[in-house]
């Protein structure tokens, strides 16, 4: 967008590639735009899945995290922790939607709930531990209102249930 106000041009027609702007023969670092369009609102709905998207399909490409996955060294953000550190959970509404309607009751009675954040498109429980937070995002039992349909089906609410007892591999 910064880009595009600079060259008097459509932000949609501007390309971004390598730590470029460029639209009709001009070239700008990413660099140069920074403090431009930290001033800018970004659109809302955010426009996914244009310029470039699946540039790298049927590309092999190098896995170079392969071998500390395998032996267990690799480092996830999932494994960090802090000092008085808080996890969150949130829930969004389907595209277009809205929400309508959060149990905050419900979520309270959570040990280890610090807070609820809702939003006109989602809802997130805070809490002390991953699991507390989570359960207070199902005790929220939040409820959405659909602007419109959706062409992404809806994920299925049935949860996996891990068997009591999984016998040994020979």
């Amino acid at each position: 967008m910064a880009a595009a106000k600079r060259w008097d041009a459509d932000w949609t027609e501007v390309a971004v590639e390598a730590g470029f702007c460029t639209h009709a023969g001009k070239r700008i670092r990413f660099a140069e735009l920074a403090e431009a369009a930290a001033t800018f609102t970004l659109p809302d709905p955010l426009p996914l899945g244009i310029q470039g998207a699946g540039k790298l399909a049927g590309t092999s490409v190098p896995r170079i995290d392969t071998a500390a996955k395998v032996d267990g060294s690799a480092n996830f953000a999932g494994d960090v922790r802090l000092a008085d550190m808080v996890h969150a959970a949130i829930r969004q509404a389907p595209v277009g939607g809205r929400l309508t309607k959060v149990d905050r009751a419900a979520a309270d009675r959570i040990r280890g709930v610090l807070s609820v954040v809702e939003n006109p498109r989602w809802v997130a429980a805070v809490a002390t531990t991953w699991w507390a937070a989570h359960k207070a995002l199902d005790a929220l039992a939040p409820r959405f209102e659909n602007a419109a349909p959706s062409p992404i089906p809806a994920r299925s609410t049935q949860r996996w249930t891990p068997p009591s007892r999984v016998p040994a591999r020979r």
